[in-house]
């Protein structure tokens, strides 16, 4: 069997195909060495593994074997493993521990079907996962779109493939987490972040702020925002002009200061003018 799960030092260590799992961690076999370092695990634990470890597997039977393994990690390296066959994908779609589902959901080379019933499952977890997956479809965005979980909805509208006329839904949704997705996604429109800009929630407007696809009318209007907050935002993004810069750095509130005096563009706009300074000095010296 080509696995090896057990328990070293509070982490799950699991040898699946060419690669080794503990914790968060994530090696290939070749790297082997630079795990023991790094774990130290005792002599046994490496016969264990190696004794295991047979290099890729090819028979279905094994998929099959490793679909049905008691330790749940496992079942969730397997579905998360760009080599597991669609058939065994299938089957731990229905896996009885949601995270097994959540790893399927997150698989880039799961099928439309599979990702379309999990677009229906009952942890919102799952769903976020589907709505997330770069392979997932419009039509199934659409539909997780005016999914009653606001995380979601939050997830669909941080989605790059999400279209625009979804995108301009959500813009309007009732939780700020969700129009603050719609503020920071790098493919919404400026008709869209206009409005937004103009948000109730200041949080919202803060994300308008830090976009740096964020139109210079818009900066500077928020540059004059009542909350400190949101100018901060605004000087903090590195597309800002340096006109709205320097306003910015007279603001009554000290933070807004200091996020000027880190944005590169002021750095760098600043320290060209020093040097041409310099130059002019140095020439009238002479």
């Amino acid at each position: 069997m080509t696995v090896l799960a057990t328990k070293y030092l509070d982490h799950t260590v699991i040898i699946l195909d060419d690669y080794i799992y503990c914790g968060c961690q994530k090696f290939q076999v070749s790297e082997l060495a630079a795990f023991i370092a790094r774990y130290n695990p005792p002599g046994e634990l490496i016969a264990e593994g190696w004794a295991k470890y047979t290099g890729e597997l090819t028979q279905l039977e094994d998929y099959q074997d490793l679909s049905k393994h008691e330790n749940v990690d496992v079942r969730i390296a397997l579905a998360k493993h760009f080599n597991t066959p669609v058939e065994i994908l299938k089957v731990l779609s229905g896996d009885s521990d949601y995270l097994t589902r959540v790893a399927v959901a997150s698989n880039p080379q799961t099928p439309t079907a599979i990702l379309s019933a999990l677009s229906t499952d009952v942890y919102g977890e799952v769903k976020e996962a589907v709505a997330k997956n770069p392979k997932t479809p419009t039509k199934i965005l659409r539909t997780l779109s005016k999914d009653d979980y606001y995380g979601v909805r939050e997830v669909v509208a941080s989605n790059p493939k999400t279209p625009n006329d979804i995108l301009s839904a959500l813009s309007a949704d009732l939780s700020a987490w969700v129009r603050s997705s719609v503020a920071k996604n790098p493919k919404t429109p400026t008709k869209i972040l206009r409005a937004l800009s103009k948000d109730d929630r200041y949080g919202v407007r803060e994300v308008v702020a830090s976009n740096p696809k964020t139109p210079n009318d818009i900066l500077s209007a928020l540059s004059k925002d009542d909350y400190y907050g949101v100018r901060e935002a605004v000087a903090s993004n590195p597309k800002t002009p340096i006109k709205i810069l320097r306003a910015l750095s007279k603001d009554d509130h000290y933070l807004t200061r200091v996020a000027v005096s880190h944005n590169p563009n002021f750095y760098y706009k600043v320290f060209l003018a020093a040097v041409h300074l310099w130059t002019i000095l140095i020439r009238v010296s002479k």
